[in-house]
């Protein structure tokens, strides 16, 4: 099963979600389930959240907020609970916060009991380069189990994000528990607001004095289990949850932020310059494009994201140019600038790398996690961050994901997902055996797609120390005692195939006298096929889409046995489908010399599979086993 894990990418913005104790709104990735989760650690008595839009001015939220303590395991993290903020940006000030124990009484945190940490510049009055995240950590005094916590706190914006515009977008995870959630709006009536709230019960909206008011309640007593896995795809809506904004489209999103990054994007002497000096050689646009793709790739380290209006406005490409470093929006502001040097339109576009497939219907900023190219003539996106992807490929969490151009936007534009051929594993096994049980041949190991690329990577710098060292453990881990040599089977010049040849002799591979069984396994090469079945029959999550894709992996093995040896037996040919795997294994015997090629095919379309893709994989697994454990019969 071709499950793909979901993890979230750099930050391209992250703003107005400042919800209670940091642990305490795991909001994506709670769950659907109809469980009763009865163990939680704390539930909250309220939550109130009221966001106040002053388009000409500054936009305020109001946090307040109360839990209580029902576990240990909960304590140490509600006893310090810290609120994070863009300092250039935003003021935040607590309002209340107390303590209220068991039996009612009421003990107001002390000035003492408040820690910031701010992230600074040594020179005064110097903004920080990369961050100007402050942190205000709140400790209650006297909290124990049974205890209850309450705060609140209000958050400012001295200086907008995107000016005259709001965005926001919380999600409440049913596997917490809420007795009480209450959402206000304030904003102008000559605002064009547009929000979305699945899971939330509008209970009241009126104008008064030239503003809109509008409140929403939601509550969720029983928590339900979590039963989520890293693969799964969390689309805004799903769970209970907000987006508010008053921008009329993601198109405008984009404009938005591309009135300030187009504009960084200049090309300066100093940057044709670098273009000219890195395409010398290079004739064809594609060429040219590649070879400014990879420096930009090599050169450039990622930094930290900074807030505050940096979130997203790049920084001036002369300091991305001096550091060798930026965040995404820096990556893809200098490469549209050193692309635009050499004639080469492109745009930036801005893409949620993350476990979620669509967007939410209200343009929401919060909905965007990432800043990318695309160069329209080579029909082609590009992710300088990732040093390790080759030019024109997008890892798999940027693939089949709604994706928004800064310049000659698309409605419904996509990145293109992966073909289901494009993963694929090899693995043949060729074991000559002596008279003694001992052997020697070779394992080699041939990726294709993904999995190439990071091998490549982790070997690209491995020391022959550390691959005698890889090599020992591998031994050590298949419970073998002798000698294996690495090679690489290929010229380097291809990041998307790796061949790895393991050249072994060991003493005792195989028992020699009596009648024994001998497993068809991979040497010295993790088993993929028995994972596949292994992983596919301990999956019980069938109650979620999740990301997918196909693939191939196949094994091929060439035994051969001594004249003192009489096969007695080998597996029978072996051939089932579905509508989404194709699996077939067969077996063949010439004297002492056996045969075998084992090959799955994942024909899954993806990029998000339905739960009952899931239990055919599972339905698959449980007939493949019994063709993987068969053994090769011998004396």
């Amino acid at each position: 099963m071709h499950k793909l894990q979901n993890s979230c990418a750099i930050l391209f913005v992250s703003i107005l979600v400042f919800t209670a104790p940091s642990f305490a709104l795991d909001t994506i990735g709670s769950n659907i389930s109809t469980q009763v989760n009865s163990d939680i650690s704390y539930r909250y008595k309220y939550l109130r959240v009221t966001h106040t839009v002053n388009p000409e001015s500054d936009n305020t939220t109001v946090y307040d907020w109360s839990a209580v303590v029902l576990k240990q395991s909960a304590l140490e993290d509600m006893k310090q609970t810290s609120i994070s903020y863009s300092t250039s940006a935003e003021k935040a000030e607590v309002l209340e916060a107390f303590t209220i124990k068991a039996d009612g009484r009421k003990i107001a945190v002390p000035r003492g009991n408040f820690q910031l940490e701010v992230d600074s510049n040594l020179e005064e009055g110097v903004p920080p380069a990369f961050s100007d995240e402050s942190t205000m950590t709140i400790v209650f005094p006297e909290l124990a189990v049974g205890d209850t916590v309450a705060l609140k706190y209000k958050i400012s914006q001295k200086e907008q994000y995107f000016p005259g515009q709001f965005s926001v977008l919380d999600v409440f995870g049913r596997s917490m528990a809420y007795d009480e959630v209450v959402v206000k709006v304030d904003a102008p009536t000559a605002v064009n607001l547009r929000y979305e709230t699945p899971g939330f019960e509008l209970k009241s909206q009126e104008t008064r004095d030239g503003r809109t008011l509008l409140e929403w309640t939601y509550a969720n007593k029983e928590a339900l289990k979590n039963t989520y896995t890293s693969s799964s795809v969390f689309d805004f809506g799903v769970e209970p949850g907000y987006a508010i904004s008053t921008f009329d489209s993601y198109a405008d999103i984009a404009k938005a932020y591309g009135t300030r990054a187009n504009a960084k994007a200049a090309v300066t002497p100093r940057i044709q310059k670098l273009a000219d000096d890195l395409t010398k050689e290079k004739l064809t646009p594609a060429e040219q494009a590649k070879a400014l793709y990879e420096w930009v790739a090599e050169n450039i380290t990622y930094a930290g994201n900074c807030i505050g209006v940096g979130a997203v406005v790049p920084r001036d490409l002369d300091f991305v140019l001096d550091n060798n470093m930026g965040d995404c929006k820096d990556h893809a502001t200098l490469l549209q600038a050193l692309l635009t040097a050499k004639g080469i339109a492109s745009t930036q576009a801005l893409i949620n790398a993350s476990g979620s497939f669509t967007l939410p219907k209200v343009p929401s900023v919060q909905a965007i996690n990432h800043v990318i190219n695309y160069i329209p003539s080579l029909d082609l996106f590009v992710d300088s961050t990732d040093p390790s992807m080759p030019f024109g490929r997008l890892s798999a969490i940027e693939s089949g994901r709604p994706v928004i151009l800064v310049d000659g936007s698309k409605p419904d534009a996509k990145t293109p997902w992966i073909p289901s051929d494009y993963t694929q594993e090899r693995v043949e096994i060729t074991a000559n055996i002596s008279a003694d049980g001992s052997a020697e041949g070779e394992a080699k190991h041939v990726l294709k797609g993904f999995s190439a690329i990071s091998g490549q990577m982790r070997l690209k710098d491995l020391s022959q120390e550390k691959i005698d060292k890889w090599t020992k453990s591998l031994l050590k881990g298949f419970h073998l005692d002798g000698t294996v040599e690495f090679v690489r089977g290929d010229e380097g010049d291809n990041p998307e195939e790796l061949v790895m040849v393991f050249k072994f002799k060991v003493k005792k591979l195989v028992e020699i006298g009596n009648a024994h069984g001998m497993d068809i396994r991979p040497l010295l090469i993790r088993p993929a096929l028995l994972q596949f079945a292994a992983r596919s029959l301990q999956d019980e999550n069938s109650e979620h889409d999740f990301a997918c894709a196909g693939g191939i992996t196949e094994e091929v093995y060439h035994l051969s046995f001594p004249p003192n040896v009489k096969i007695l037996s080998v597996p029978d040919n072996f051939s089932d489908k579905n509508e989404y795997i194709v699996y077939d294994a067969t077996y063949r015997t010439e004297k002492n010399r056996i045969e075998v090629t084992r090959k799955l095919s994942d024909v899954t379309p993806g990029p998000v599979c339905k739960p009952a893709v899931a239990d055919a994989y599972k339905q698959m697994a449980e007939k493949m086993m019994g063709d993987l454990k068969a053994q090769i019969v011998y004396k």
